[in-house]
This record gives C-alpha cells, sequence and structure tokens, in this order.
C-alpha cells in the first residue's frame, strides 16, 4: 500500500515552511520537549508500519557572533529540502539547538545529510567573514520496534552530540540502536 502519512503537525508554537520543510521554532521548555517526544514517536509509528528506518539529529552550531534560531532552522531546512526531506519535522530544542526528525532515513542517509548541511552552514558563516563549528549527535534505528522507547533514542542523539562537540571542528557522531 501506500505510505503512512506522518500525523498533522498541531502545535501551540508557530510554525512556519522552510524549503518545503516544516520548521517549527520556540523557547526550550517542557512542551518543547514534549513536543520532540510527540514527533519521534509519531515518526516511529509511521516508520514501523511502513518497516522502514527513522532518525534523529541534534544539530548545534557555534560561531563568532551569536546564531540565532530563524538562521539555523533556514539552513537546516535548506539542507533537509537539497536531499529531498520535505517530511523532515525540525524544531528548536534550546539555545542554537535543533532536532530533526527524520523519518525513513537510515544511519548512512543521515550521515550523508549531515554533510549537505556543512557546507550549508560553512556557506553561511563564510559569507559574513566568521569562523564556526558544527556539531550534529545521530540516534538511528533500522526498524523501530512496537514499543520503542523514544526517551532512549533522544538520550543516544544527546550523547553523539556531546562527542561531536568535543571534536575539533565540524563533526557527526551516529549510533545505530537495535
Amino acid at each position: 500500500g501506500s505510505p503512512t502519512p506522518l500525523p498533522p503537525q498541531r502545535s501551540p508554537i508557530s510554525s512556519s515552511p522552510t524549503g518545503g520543510v516544516t520548521v517549527v521554532t520556540a523557547k526550550p521548555t517542557t512542551a518543547e520537549l514534549r513536543l520532540l517526544h510527540d514527533y519521534v514517536r509519531a515518526a516511529a509509528i509511521a516508520c514501523r508500519n511502513e518497516r522502514a528506518s527513522l532518525s534523529l539529529c541534534l544539530v548545534e552550531a557555534e560561531r563568532d557572533q551569536e546564531l540565532d534560531e530563524e538562521s539555523l532552522t533556514k539552513i537546516v531546512g535548506a539542507a533537509c529540502a537539497q536531499v529531498g526531506w520535505t517530511g523532515a519535522l525540525t524544531t528548536a530544542v534550546g539555545g542554537v539547538r535543533t532536532a530533526i526528525v527524520l523519518p525513513r532515513c537510515d544511519r548512512r542517509r543521515a550521515l550523508d545529510w549531515f554533510e549537505e548541511l556543512r557546507l550549508r552552514f560553512r556557506e553561511a558563516v563564510g559569507a559574513e567573514g566568521q569562523s564556526g563549528k558544527l556539531s550534529v549527535g545521530i540516534a538511528a534505528v533500522g526498524l523501530p520496534p512496537r514499543d520503542l522507547p523514544v526517551d532512549e533514542i533522544i538520550t543516544a542523539a544527546e550523547r553523539c552530540l556531546y562527542a561531536a562537540q568535543s571534536s575539533a571542528g565540524d563533526a557527526a557522531k551516529s549510533i545505530e540502536l537495535y
């Protein structure tokens, strides 16, 4: 049959389309983290029904001058659109950290996406004559189990993000969960 669509993206948090990707931005609140949890759970259910993989990417950017949420979400949205991920769900989860839920995306494709994101980030930062660092943590599940512990995939992506932040220069660290 046809792919199961993700549920409508309803949120009290403002949202706007960017390059075909729905980008949700807000201050990091409990509601924001709950929204991320809900996105991961909904994507996991859809991916399980389709027998497809799922990736969660946490992106954090640093540069000489503060990078605001809007700038980061535009860069992330452009990178998602460039690789054809119009179904990606993106939400700010604190500071200059953004989470991207990628249904039907395995770990290898998520790492390929990082390369596109890195190029977009370098273009944006270089155009302003600044230096900066891009860190990405990726947690992927080949086939989400029926009782996927959503907190575990979020925690795994956070651990990978922290490892990427410890690296010199732009870095992505990833893990495959079974």
